[in-house]
């Protein structure tokens, strides 16, 4: 998946759309190149890359009404390393929920409209490098 942004929804962007097509044609060449085992490969430089965790929901009181939105130190710091014991929510009585997982994760799509409706605030992601 290819995704370039940020772009609102509904609005199609000329810049967004060449830097898709540039990663596009950056993928297809390099699917050539390794379908024709060429050797040019082994002396590509490391590539920075971020696997998809899972989604996290908002988090909901027993009517399925948010008890909470997006903490304001990560709106819009997507791909930004959220840290063990940092704040990713903000109760709406004040109180912060902070991310306990054991390690970093790198969320994305945070606070995105698109999925407003499944009460998701984020995808989580490990950085890898290949």
């Amino acid at each position: 998946m290819i995704e370039v942004g940020a772009q609102p929804q509904g609005v199609l962007r000329e810049d967004v759309y060449q830097l898709t097509l540039t990663m596009a044609e950056a993928i297809l060449d390099f699917c050539l190149a390794w379908n024709s085992n060429d050797a040019a490969l082994d002396s590509l430089p490391p590539c920075e890359a971020f696997r998809l965790g899972y989604e996290l929901q908002f988090p909901l009181d027993e009517d399925g009404m948010r008890k909470a939105m997006i903490h304001h130190s990560i709106q819009d710091q997507d791909f930004t390393p959220l840290m063990p014991g940092a704040p990713m929510f903000r109760g709406f009585d004040g109180t912060d929920y902070v991310w306990d997982g054991e390690k970093e994760t790198y969320p994305h799509f945070v606070n995105e409209a698109a999925y407003h409706k499944l009460d998701v605030a984020f995808s989580t992601s490990d950085r890898i490098e290949f």
